[in-house]
């Protein structure tokens, strides 16, 4: 049995604790527990890829792990696995996430991201019944901001009125900006 110094780092153990040991030692019940349905896959001869985020006290961290099981006589007797840290990417896949979801102006959903989540809450009150609302407001005569005090002043405005939006409403409403001076 080998690890390389990923490995250790990864899983916190040392090469000297994992020589001659099962999964369940190395890792702990926990761990083993969360990975049992890929564990049975290479234990039926199966090659498994997936992704998995790691916790810890001041981070998180994810990697994309492929195990490749080692097959003699028909029988799997042992497995070999490529990690990867994918951290980076799954970070900067959130950030382009939110980026393709919020309005950069005043960080509330934009059209599309508003649309699909309130399309969510339509189907919510077909499958209920539970009544929702939506609150639709404009900025009425908001060129006229533009026009007199200059567009970084309607910036603002919509700004503004964005966060106090937010202040008001509860954890689980959503707001989106549906155009120009237009919220919901």
């Amino acid at each position: 049995c080998y690890v390389n110094r990923t490995f250790e780092d990864h899983f916190r153990v040392s090469a000297e604790d994992v020589l001659g040991r099962t999964v369940r030692e190395v890792l702990g019940d926990s761990i083993a527990d969360t990975r049992a349905p890929w564990y049975e896959c290479v234990l039926l001869g199966e090659d498994v890829r997936f992704e998995e985020r790691n916790e810890t006290d001041a981070s998180e961290s994810y990697s994309d792990i492929t195990f490749v099981p080692r097959v003699e006589s028909g029988c799997v007797v042992g497995f070999f696995s490529i990690a990867f840290d994918i951290t980076v990417r799954k970070r900067l896949e959130a950030k382009l996430k939110e980026m393709a979801d919020t309005d950069s102006l005043t960080g509330t959903l934009n059209r599309r991201e508003f649309a699909v989540r309130a399309n969510i809450e339509l189907e919510r009150y077909k499958r209920t019944g539970k009544p929702f609302a939506f609150l639709i407001m404009d900025l009425d005569l908001f060129k006229r901001v533009n026009d007199t005090f200059g567009h970084s002043a309607g910036d603002e405005a919509l700004r503004s009125l964005a966060d106090t939006c937010r202040k008001t409403i509860r954890p689980y409403d959503i707001l989106g900006r549906f155009g120009g001076e237009e919220f919901v």
